[in-house]
């Protein structure tokens, strides 16, 4: 069985690579997305590929997206990871991928952890473009009575991650799975392509996000 390990942080790459090969499998290792998507769309397939989501070139959203139409089929595993089984010809209509589990928050300051649920915010429902945060199953219309999608997911009771709330520390950097987002106040240091600081960022037309 051929693996593919798309992972740019090399002791995760050689930890993993050692594991499968202990295993008994046949492991090559790309450290970054366009690297993997060459190995992947060449021949013969991989029978499994294990994508890193944060990665240079391309992150793992990416190279999904680029190669989903053609072979794989996905399944996606926290916010760490992708993991494809490699199926020539499959119709594109049976692809399925899916995000499971909230990243642990970091909410400094805050003793008392919320166990609800994810839920619309109390109040009027909201006029604005769709927000969806994928992890937690929830999608709800933006209202602008919020100063930023990092209060309108706590309003939701969606597991969050924040520091400074100012657009300095990227604490809060999330993945926007798809759709746009608006900065309300320009952050220090822009975050890496394909995510947002949430801290400080509204939704453009609709956004979907790694929460």
């Amino acid at each position: 069985m051929r693996l593919l390990v798309a992972e740019d942080d090399r002791k995760v790459a050689s930890f993993l690579r050692q594991g499968l090969e202990e295993e008994g499998y046949a492991v090559e290792v790309a450290r970054d997305g366009a690297a993997a998507l060459d190995l992947i769309l060449a021949d013969p397939p991989f029978d499994l590929v294990i994508l890193d989501v944060m990665m240079p070139r391309r992150d793992g959203f990416a190279v999904l997206k680029s190669v989903r139409e053609r072979r794989i089929v996905a399944f996606h595993e926290s916010g760490h990871a992708i993991v494809a089984t490699v199926l020539p010809g499959l119709d594109p209509v049976h692809i399925y991928s899916e995000l499971f589990g909230a990243l642990p928050p970091i909410n400094p300051g805050i003793v008392e952890k919320s166990t609800a649920r994810p839920h619309p915010p109390a109040g009027p429902a909201g006029t604005g473009p769709p927000v969806s945060f994928s992890r937690s199953g929830l999608a709800v219309n933006w209202s602008p009575q919020y100063t930023s999608l990092l209060e309108f997911a706590e309003a939701c009771d969606v597991p969050t991650r924040f520091s400074c709330r100012s657009g300095v520390c990227h604490t809060c950097v999330t993945q926007v799975i798809a759709g746009s987002t608006v900065y309300t106040q320009p952050p220090l240091e822009q975050p890496p392509d394909g995510t947002v600081l949430i801290c400080v960022a509204e939704p453009g037309d609709g956004v979907v996000l790694d929460l």
